[in-house]
């Protein structure tokens, strides 16, 4: 009742239960990625259409993976390509230039201008598109803005001017979504996509990311919470201490095989 929907037993897929969607082109491919004292020797790929889930307990470096390639922590060895391109990214700006979108774990300190508007948290990352001649279109980036608002249902009382930090998480974390759809990202990574997130918004946040994936999008999310990778994703990876430790097919996984990978446990033991 508090959330304004029925919550069930849970959220489940639209599309059915399953393995990974048909065979698409890889868009994003990690091989041998390292970054010392945080994951080494990570190698990974992601198709369009696909969800990729990282599960890994509290600091076992897959926080670190997006970040570093994002651009936001250093590379020591290894290469990232995009649409199987080679791409050096050493800053997030390099990551847009490739369609590459991170939405962070701590939001409020790595993700939003808190004391600006919904408007220009949503437009920050695409002004380039929105500027003609040297002028910046104002009326396009309302149109822009609040195309999304209304998609992603971004409850914004006071309307699209008011500053973001008076939102609730879950309607921040939409916007932040917004970001990265309205500056037209073809990879999109997400870190613990739904910490501080009320439920009723959980779901409309997978929700999302299924219909963004049926569009072709290739999207990376790692996260801590067992429940939400195992829902979301169509692949599952686990990574303990900084290495990749099991890959499942989400119709092959439990909880029980991805705590023991994520923990490091042998299938012996």
């Amino acid at each position: 009742m508090m959330v304004g929907r029925d919550i069930g037993e849970g959220w489940t897929r639209k599309t059915g239960a399953g393995g990974a969607p048909a065979a698409q082109a890889p868009l994003l491919e990690l091989r041998n990625l390292t970054r010392r004292r945080a994951f080494e020797d990570v190698s990974l790929t992601v198709h369009a259409g696909e969800i990729l889930g990282v599960f890994g307990l509290l600091g076992a470096g897959h926080v670190h993976l997006t970040r570093s390639i994002f651009g936001a922590e250093r590379i020591d060895a290894g290469d990232i390509l995009v649409d199987g391109q080679p791409v050096r990214v050493r800053s997030p700006r390099d990551s847009v230039k490739v369609e590459m979108g991170l939405v962070p774990a701590d939001r409020k300190a790595e993700g939003l201008v808190l004391e600006r508007s919904v408007l220009e948290n949503v437009t920050l990352s695409n002004w380039h598109r929105l500027t003609r001649a040297g002028f910046f279109r104002k009326p396009a980036e309302r149109t822009a803005t609040r195309h999304w608002v209304e998609r992603l249902d971004i409850r914004t009382t006071g309307g699209m001017d008011v500053k973001i930090r008076y939102l609730s998480g879950g309607n921040q974390q939409k916007a932040l979504l917004a970001r990265w759809l309205e500056a037209g990202v073809r990879v999109l990574m997400l870190n613990e996509p739904t910490w501080g997130v009320d439920v009723g918004a959980r779901f409309d946040i997978y929700d999302l990311l299924e219909e963004l994936a049926q569009e072709g999008l290739a999207i990376l999310l790692v996260s801590s919470d067992i429940q939400e990778v195992l829902a979301v994703s169509h692949r599952i990876l686990t990574i303990y201490h900084g290495r990749i430790t099991g890959e499942f097919l989400q119709g092959e996984a439990t909880q029980e095989t991805l705590l023991r990978a994520a923990s490091g446990v042998t299938t012996h033991e």
